[in-house]
């Protein structure tokens, strides 16, 4: 689908954007970046179809592991703010 890939695509760009090496694919500074994309695409989906009690849910889930992530990373690395403008 043209969708998946535009994700595909958008998730590569800020993979690396923000990987320190090759392959780093699961350090919470990416994992940190790549959450907003997937809570934009789930926000637009939910605009379309609002009975959608499961996309809903896992847009709730994202957003809070987002939250965690980026306070984890305030306490215990660094400030990065950057992600969220």
């Amino acid at each position: 689908m043209i969708v998946d890939d535009v994700l595909a695509q958008e998730q590569h760009k800020v993979i690396d954007w923000y990987k320190q090496k090759d392959g780093n694919t699961g350090s919470p500074e990416v994992q940190a970046a790549i959450l907003p994309v997937h809570i934009h695409n789930l926000n637009s989906h939910l605009q379309q179809h609002k009975k959608d009690k499961y996309s809903y849910r896992q847009l709730r889930l994202e957003i809070h592991q987002c939250a965690k992530l980026l306070k984890y990373l305030e306490v215990k690395r660094m400030p990065f703010d950057i992600i969220i403008v």
